[in-house]
This record gives structure tokens, C-alpha cells and sequence, in this order.
């Protein structure tokens, strides 16, 4: 195989690799970082037959365009009707590029993250075992300009084009008791398990809640625990946020309530701006 490149020619999105994480480094400070959306990823390496570890290019809202070097299969995650090739509308999920050809993911209406995979996996500098993008491990977002490096690999006729559309949302988030849940009162609970609404700003460290119900008798002092992705914290001025897979590794904030993985990628998904609801179960349930 030779290796080729594609370019990020968009002058407004910002993109990341990720493979399936940087983990057994946590107790060193270092996030676990890996796709917000891992169904979403894994569906992106399973269309294009990828092995279960190939980094794959995560976008958020914003368009997305990608000028190709060279022929490469592609396996896509996004809303119905936000791909492009060459301009004209792409309605499969499996993609044959050639040289020259430039694809486009539109605003996004649906998803908060899109991914994009090419077989054999894009290329990237591998630090403490992982592709995924970190600014802090000297691994910068991907912008305007950026190249893309992968292996071209034969793209036979016979491949196929499927359709697939991906829908993660869930009616009511499940959550379990976290290590501070004894903090939480009854009416804390009450307004929690309410419908809320997600802030306009979210990141790939953090979602926060617009709703704010501070906690009478906030400990001025307490055990601080590892945290990881998932974790929901309470502040002391009532604001409850999400960790998500950049999130610290050491808490500072109540950790009260946590949502399993399997559930946070649906979660992550919940555009800005959008209701969101939780359920409490109890930590056998899962």
C-alpha cells in the first residue's frame, strides 16, 4: 500500500481524530479522550471494514470538506442529506472517492458529532498508545489546511453502497447514584429528574446544564475522587455538569450522579440548546 492524504479545506470546522482511547494513563493526568459517540464510531470502521481500533475523523456541527489525493473507500456517520460529493447529494453511507474529489458534510440538523472513517484507518502520530487528538500531549485540532495523511488500499467495483441512517437518542438518560449522591436532598432530586435543557456551549471536556438548583450546605470540604467520563457534577453555585471524554481525571466538584457509557454516546449526541431527561436506577440495574 502507498500512503496519500486528504485536506480539510473548510475555513470553519474543527475536527479530531479518534480511535477507541488513550487509557492506562488516567493516574498520570491524562483524559481517556476517544469518540463521544463510540456506536457511532464503531459503525463508521464497520462500513468500511476496518479493524477495531482505527482512528476515525470526528466532526462536530459545522461543515465539513474534505479534498481527496487519492482513490479511498469511505464509511459515513451523519444526518440524511448532509453529504456531498463533488457538489451532487450523497445518499450512502459507503463512499468511493477518486483523486481530486472533494466530500462535504453539511451543517449538521441532527447528530452533535459526525465520523468519518476510511479503510485501513486515517493516519496519525500515535502518543502513550493512542491517535486521538489532545492539544495538551501536542496533538492539535484539526483545521482549515490540515493534511490528512492515510494508506490507499484497492478499491474493487464490487464494493457496496448502503444507506444508513443512525438515530441514539432515548427518551430518558439512565443514570445511577454517584460517590456524592448522599449529598443530594429531596427537592434537589425532584428538579433534577425534571426535563432540563443543555447549554449552548458544550465541549468535548464538559455539558452543562442551563437549569441551576444550589445545594443548601455545600461541604466546604470533601474527598476528592477520580473522575472519568460520565460523571455528573454538582458546584457550589448549583450548576450540574456532564463529564465527557476529555474531562479531568481528578474531581473538584460533588460527584453526584454517573451515566454508564453505553449511554453517555447517546447523550453526547443531543444537540445545544436541547431538553434532555434522566432516570434514576439503581446500581444493580445495569
Amino acid at each position: 500500500m502507498s500512503r496519500s492524504y486528504a485536506q480539510l479545506i473548510s475555513k470553519h470546522s474543527i475536527c479530531s481524530l479518534q480511535d477507541r482511547g488513550r487509557t492506562g494513563f488516567q493516574h498520570c493526568g491524562v483524559p481517556v479522550s476517544g469518540p463521544m459517540d463510540s456506536r457511532a464510531w464503531e459503525l463508521a470502521n464497520v462500513l468500511v471494514d476496518n479493524n477495531d481500533n482505527a482512528a476515525v475523523l470526528e466532526t462536530g456541527m459545522p461543515a465539513l470538506s474534505l479534498r481527496f489525493a487519492a482513490p479511498a473507500y469511505l464509511g459515513v456517520v451523519a444526518g440524511n442529506d448532509e453529504v456531498t460529493l463533488n457538489e451532487q447529494p450523497m445518499p450512502f453511507s459507503q463512499i468511493r472517492v477518486s483523486k481530486g474529489d472533494v466530500l462535504e458534510l453539511g451543517h449538521s440538523r441532527h447528530l452533535h458529532f459526525r465520523y468519518l472513517a476510511i479503510r485501513g484507518g486515517w493516519l496519525g502520530t500515535t502518543v502513550l498508545n493512542s491517535r486521538c487528538t489532545l492539544p495538551a500531549l501536542g496533538l492539535p485540532w484539526l483545521q482549515h489546511g490540515a493534511v490528512l495523511p492515510f494508506y490507499t488500499c484497492e478499491v474493487t467495483i464490487e464494493e457496496g453502497q448502503r444507506e444508513v441512517l443512525y438515530s441514539p437518542m432515548i427518551p430518558d438518560i439512565p443514570v445511577i447514584p454517584g460517590p456524592d449522591f448522599h449529598y443530594l436532598d429531596r427537592e434537589r432530586l425532584q428538579n433534577l429528574f425534571k426535563k432540563m435543557t443543555l447549554d449552548q456551549q458544550l465541549s468535548r471536556q464538559a455539558y452543562g446544564l442551563k437549569e441551576k438548583y444550589p445545594l443548601s450546605g455545600y461541604p466546604k470540604s470533601f474527598d476528592s475522587v477520580a473522575s472519568f467520563p460520565g460523571m455528573i457534577q454538582l458546584t457550589p453555585s448549583g450548576h450540574f455538569y456532564v463529564l465527557m471524554r476529555d474531562a479531568q481525571t481528578t474531581g473538584g466538584y460533588l460527584q453526584v450522579l454517573y451515566i454508564p457509557s453505553h449511554y453517555l454516546s447517546a447523550f453526547s449526541q443531543a444537540l445545544p440548546g436541547s431538553p434532555v431527561s434522566f432516570k434514576l436506577h439503581s446500581d444493580n440495574s445495569f
